[in-house]
């Protein structure tokens, strides 16, 4: 939320924490066999970053957590 509120688009304040990130840093995107870290939202986060404060469902390390 602190990245919009500075003025960074939504799309690109949400990519900040995922995927963006992970390639600035060089690190994989996708690996073969990993457990999956996964949040689920009712609406695209990019489009309505508000929802990100109420995840649908969270996977993290293959197990459901919420």
């Amino acid at each position: 939320m602190h990245l919009g509120e500075a003025g960074l688009p939504p799309a690109a304040a949400v990519g900040a924490a995922g995927w963006t990130a992970r390639a600035f840093l060089g690190l994989p995107l996708l690996t073969e066999g990993a457990l999956a870290d996964i949040t689920v939202y009712d609406t695209d986060p990019r489009e309505e970053p508000a929802v990100l404060r109420h995840p649908r469902r969270v996977m993290l390390r293959g197990r459901i957590i919420r």
